[in-house]
Parts: structure tokens; sequence; C-alpha cells
């Protein structure tokens, strides 16, 4: 899904006010949002939390905030073809650039389970984000479930981690009852 800015119409789009989550989760988002204001123009940005938890919206919240296009991507790059992956994906960050916008991988978590099948892909995007080219110019959003340290996974995960990949991480419980009576 890709937003031209034109049509990014602050009044129509979501953003972090509109965001209804814990006092906690509440300061950490104000604090990204004040860092990212501030010294950072472009940020990558891990978002964690199981289903439901408001990882995508939150990411729609922060195209609001920051007035800028969306292109956004979920699950999987593996395809039929080999190398198909690799081409999704640099065509996402090509497209971002293009645009200025915000890049939301949401489901990332499908890429970490994947990526013994197509670690060049891992490899790419990794590479990507790490990138002057893109890091100077694009913010990046990956949003996922919660990562469990299985099948490799805590490796990965800590790969993505690593210094100069992701500025923020952060971890988002699901809203309480009275915080979905609030969104409703």
């Amino acid at each position: 899904v890709y937003v031209p800015t034109e049509q990014v119409n602050k009044n129509d789009k979501p953003t972090l006010k509109d965001y209804v989550c814990s006092e906690f989760i509440r300061k950490k988002i104000d604090n990204f949002s004040k860092d990212t204001k501030g010294k950072f123009k472009h940020f990558n940005l891990l978002l964690t939390g199981q289903p439901g938890s408001g990882k995508t919206y939150l990411a729609n919240c922060l195209s609001g905030e920051y007035n800028k296009p969306l292109v956004y991507h979920s699950g999987s790059f593996i395809d039929v073809f080999v190398g198909s992956g690799k081409r999704k994906i640099q065509e996402l960050f090509d497209k971002t650039l293009e645009c200025g916008g915000i890049l939301v991988l949401d489901e990332f978590h499908m890429v970490l389970k994947e990526a013994r099948y197509e670690s060049e892909t891992l490899a790419l995007l990794l590479s990507l984000l790490e990138s002057d080219v893109y890091k100077k110019n694009i913010s990046v959003v990956l949003a996922g479930n919660t990562f469990q340290p299985t099948h490799g996974n805590d490796i990965l995960y800590e790969a993505i981690l690593r210094k100069g990949r992701v500025d923020f991480s952060l971890d988002i419980p699901r809203p309480s009852v009275l915080e979905m009576c609030k969104f409703l």
C-alpha cells in the first residue's frame, strides 16, 4: 500500500495523540517522538508485541504524526521464484526513498521464520537498514509478534538489534479492556 504525499491529509490520518495505550507505553512513545523530531529526522523502529496489541496502528499513527506517506508490506518476502524476495525488498526501499515516506514491514516475525530458507533476503534487508543512503532519507518500522527464542530466531533477533540497524525498540503489551473501550 502506498499513499502519495499529495493525498496525505493531516485531518484524515491518525496521529500519536490518537493512539490509545497504557501510561507506561505513552511515556515511551512520547520520548521516542521527542528524539525523532529533534536529532533523528529518520529512524528505524522495531515494534514487537502479541497480535492485537496495536503495532500496525502505531505505525499508521507515526505516518500521520510526521505527515509522511506510508509504504506498507505485510508478511513473507519469499516467493515461488528464487531471488524474488530480494528484489521485492529492494523495490520497497527504493519506492520509500522516492516518496520520502515511512516503510512499514509488518508481520516481520515471518521474515525471521523463513530466514533459514532465504538467508540472502534477510542479509539484504539488514544491510539496507544500515545503508547511509536509506538511513539518512527514510524511516523504517519493523512490526512483528513478540519474538520467541526458537529455531534460532534469538540469534536473528540479536542481528537485527545490532548497533546501526535499529534506533529504537518497543515491546507493546495488549491494551486492557478499558483502553480498548477508549479506542472504540
